[in-house]
């Protein structure tokens, strides 16, 4: 005789299996890097909008673009002394020197297509452009401050880390992503 308030085995294996599917879900969520990429693709819009806008007006447009915290370690839980006490610091596990390349050519790359690929005009030089009253001159823009952990040096020697060429990196065949 069933009474009311009871559970049935079927509606118990049931809430189990609900309640094991939804921690799944979160942690998948938790560790998709959702706020990096909607940083990153807030600052494009910023930098296309601004880029599309008159020269006049161009300075008016404030760019939505945030310096990345990278923190290159061989552990999950290594940690950066630059970055002590900062917030959104991305930790990236390298097992390599091939590693560190490709997160660094990965950054630069990043940066790159932030920044309109260099197909756009970011910066006004209406006043140099028009009057001719200044000098054109190059702009930098500082995407990402990367530091290397204390434990780096497990998994890369010091003549590794002094030998990293980017741009040989960069040349080479295309290699798996992350």
């Amino acid at each position: 005789m069933k009474r009311n308030g009871e559970l049935t085995s079927k509606q118990l294996v049931t809430i189990i299996l609900l309640v094991v599917g939804f921690a799944i879900l979160l942690i998948f969520y938790a560790s998709f890097p959702w706020r990096q990429e909607a940083s990153k693709q807030a600052c494009h819009q910023s930098v296309v909008m601004r880029a599309t806008m008159p020269s006049v007006a161009q300075n008016m447009i404030q760019l939505n673009c945030k310096t990345s915290k990278i923190c290159l370690t061989a552990s999950r839980f290594g940690k950066c002394k630059e970055f002590e006490g900062s917030n959104d610091v991305r930790r990236i596990v390298v097992r390599s020197k091939e590693d560190i390349e490709r997160a660094l050519i990965q950054e630069m790359y990043d940066c790159w297509w932030m920044m309109g690929e260099g197909k756009i005009s970011l910066f006004s030089r209406y006043i140099a452009e028009t009057y001719g009253l200044s000098k054109i001159y190059p702009t930098c823009v500082i995407c990402s401050r990367i530091a290397f952990a204390d434990d780096i040096g497990r998994v890369v020697s010091e003549d590794e880390l002094s030998s990293i060429d980017l741009i040989k990196y960069a040349k080479e065949p295309k290699r798996e992503a992350w």
